[in-house]
């Protein structure tokens, strides 16, 4: 199989004015600058999970559609596992949601106890992560090594002072692409229900 990658242009800005600029510590420029590098990952995140490849990365849910199986998240986790090849398998970790997290936590036997109270890291399952980064309800198997990303612009920050206005722009820049090996991905969704 073979895996064609581009180069899309991710770019994201703040805009301050002259004066705030003046008056400012120099901490708050730092805290501009964090929010701008946070804002650019997440965006990555985003697409490296959910987009479809148009004039961005393609995710590793784009193109599979969510296995529902499974009256328990336990359940929806065994099934989206089972659905990779077994070679698919090899260093594969299950990825939660938090809201699937939640389901798996709060889950009573019973005898009313918490059995997943301490969450489900040292299980026998497969290896199980929250990813803070899911949308509810999902849960992606794989091995992360299994996503390619292609950095040919590396993540800057540039700044430009605008005479007219008095504006002060810190653009992040790069340019990446993104895609997953095929078939190295599985996608789940659990529905809880009430």
């Amino acid at each position: 199989a073979s895996i064609q990658l581009t180069g899309w242009e991710l770019a994201k800005d703040i805009v301050i004015t002259w004066k705030l600029e003046e008056m400012a510590v120099s901490s708050f420029i730092d805290f501009i600058l964090d929010e701008l590098y946070e804002k650019m990952g997440i965006a990555l995140i985003e697409a490296s999970l959910y987009a479809d490849g148009t004039n961005k990365p393609r995710g590793v849910t784009h193109g599979l559609t969510p296995i529902k199986t499974g009256e328990t998240p336990i359940d929806t986790i065994i099934a989206t596992y089972k659905a990779l090849s077994r070679k698919a398998r090899i260093g594969a970790k299950a990825y939660i949601s938090t809201d699937v997290n939640i389901e798996i936590c709060s889950y009573k036997d019973l005898n009313g106890n918490y059995p997943f109270l301490q969450g489900l890291a040292t299980n026998k399952l497969v290896p199980i992560e929250v990813d803070p980064f899911l949308h509810d309800n999902d849960i992606v198997v794989g091995n992360p090594r299994n996503y390619i990303l292609n950095e040919t612009t590396q993540l800057r920050v540039d700044r430009e002072r605008t005479v007219k206005g008095r504006k002060t722009t810190f653009g992040g820049y790069a340019v990446v692409d993104g895609a997953p090996k095929p078939g190295a991905f599985a996608y789940g969704q659990y529905t809880p229900t009430v």
